[in-house]
């Protein structure tokens, strides 16, 4: 299992993007700010299955894997967005997704 994006949980709906910022704005179109239970709000990551995962489980899974991006996070520090940008952007496939997503968004605003 790999780590793919930054995602924010609202309840039972999970909003995604290449940094929690992004994640908190899709939220934020969604569902008006001000109504917004932070209880209900869970910072993670989704997983290459589709699986979302809090920073905990993602920084355990990370340090599993022995990921490259990980080899100077101390535990139990949460896995951050930033921890990834690097490993992100030097994949190629991760740079094209990354930029086709950005293009269909721009497309739809």
């Amino acid at each position: 299992m790999e780590i793919v994006k930054s995602a924010v949980k609202y309840k039972d709906e999970v909003f995604t993007g290449y940094g929690h910022e992004e994640c908190f704005i899709k939220l934020f179109k969604k569902y008006d700010r001000d109504g917004l239970n932070a209880n209900d709000i869970v910072q993670g990551f989704v997983t290459d299955t589709g699986e979302f995962v809090d920073r905990v489980e993602a920084t355990a899974l990370a340090l599993k894997e022995n990921k490259e991006y990980v080899k100077n996070l101390v535990y139990p520090q949460p896995l951050m967005t930033e921890d990834l940008y690097v490993y992100w952007l030097h994949r190629k496939d991760g740079v094209i997704e990354m930029l086709k997503e950005r293009i269909k968004e721009l497309e739809g605003e």
